[in-house]
């Protein structure tokens, strides 16, 4: 039995993938409600702050001092001091990245690239209109970028603060990319960073049972958090939230009983192994044990699979009440989900 499943989800794989050679993100996207209700109404204030030039424009450490101290909350986020030390040494340390001329002319190159960020503003105002709308009490946080040939991390997020490191979106034609695998370099382009933000800003809002630590309990949670993204953002492509390939969704779709059964025959939704969770959440360029095509993180789309499927059962469901849900065998068994190909869409 196992020999035969394995050489179906390879020749179904294989086969499908033979079959899909253009990407086409955009016909995967599910369509979902427009707007939650009452957020036309609601005002919100975005505004991206561009720090990065007062960065660069500081000519000596004392200069970079004054910086720092002017946005101490920043650097308090995104330069913590058990990592970068006191101002003074960060401030040698950046006024040294800020002097060196390659640092400088990618730095142009992410001026220019970024110019305008009216469509990151945008993306953010009707995220923050829409997430207003589901919980009243969220406030808007302060929005900023910055530049620093990747000392700093990618994205910082909190309730009150959201940092921006431009230089890690600048796409695959950038003169250096963050040091990382290439499968994982494809979310670092510009259409990722709301989708990115978002997901990090959910973590608020996604409770969960730490008594279960089940495999089952990590999917329906990365599924609440991928449906939390597409509910406050419902115009963005799933391929852009879970950073699959349209290509990847649709095979997915088809193999989608076969992924099923490999997890049903491994006895895996009950898995409380850090190690072989960590095969299916993980991030990995592919899930060999499924097929040499089936990518990484394939637990994570199946949750996110799972968590559909449930709210198509159960629609009275809100999305307040989903992020509340901590009991993930009972998403499980009211989902009536069993793999089926077409089953949801």
């Amino acid at each position: 039995m196992k020999t035969q499943l394995i050489a179906c989800l390879l020749a179904g794989f294989v086969a499908f993938f033979a079959a899909c050679q253009s990407d086409s993100d955009s016909r995967q996207s599910t369509q979902l409600p427009g707007a939650a209700p009452g957020a036309d109404t609601i005002k919100i204030n975005v505004r991206i702050e561009r720090i990065e030039s007062q960065l660069f424009t500081a000519q000596s450490p004392a200069e970079v001092e004054t910086f720092l101290r002017k946005n101490a909350s920043v650097r308090a986020a995104y330069f913590p001091q058990d990592a970068f030390g006191p101002n003074a040494q960060l401030a040698k340390t950046l006024t040294e990245l800020v002097k060196n001329p390659g640092l400088r002319d990618f730095y142009q190159d992410g001026q220019k690239q970024f110019a305008d960020l009216s469509d990151l503003q945008r993306g953010f105002e009707e995220a923050f209109q829409n997430l207003k709308a589901y919980y009243p009490a969220f406030k808007e946080p302060r929005i900023v970028t910055l530049f620093t040939g990747f000392t700093g991390p990618d994205l910082y997020v909190s309730d009150s603060l959201i940092v921006i490191g431009l230089d890690y979106f600048m796409g695959p034609k950038a003169r250096y990319r963050p040091q990382l695998e290439n499968y994982q370099l494809r979310k670092y382009q510009r259409e990722y960073i709301a989708p990115q933000v978002l997901l990090l800003l959910s973590g608020k809002y996604n409770e969960t049972n730490l008594q279960d630590q089940t495999l089952l309990a990590e999917m329906v949670y990365y599924g609440k958090s991928f449906e939390f993204v597409k509910n406050v953002v419902p115009s963005i492509s799933d391929s852009l939230i879970i950073d699959y390939s349209g290509t990847q969704l649709a095979a997915n779709e088809v193999a989608q009983d076969l992924i099923w059964a490999h997890f049903i025959d491994e006895k895996l939704l009950y898995e409380t192994s850090p190690l072989r969770k960590a095969k299916y959440v993980g991030e990995r360029p592919t899930t060999v044990e499924i097929g040499p095509k089936c990518p990484g993180r394939i637990g994570q789309w199946l949750g996110w699979k799972l968590v559909r499927k449930y709210l198509e059962a159960q629609p009275n469901v809100t999305l307040q009440q989903l992020m509340k849900t901590t009991d993930a065998p009972r998403i499980l068994t009211e989902s009536k989900y069993r793999g089926q190909v077409g089953q949801t869409q």
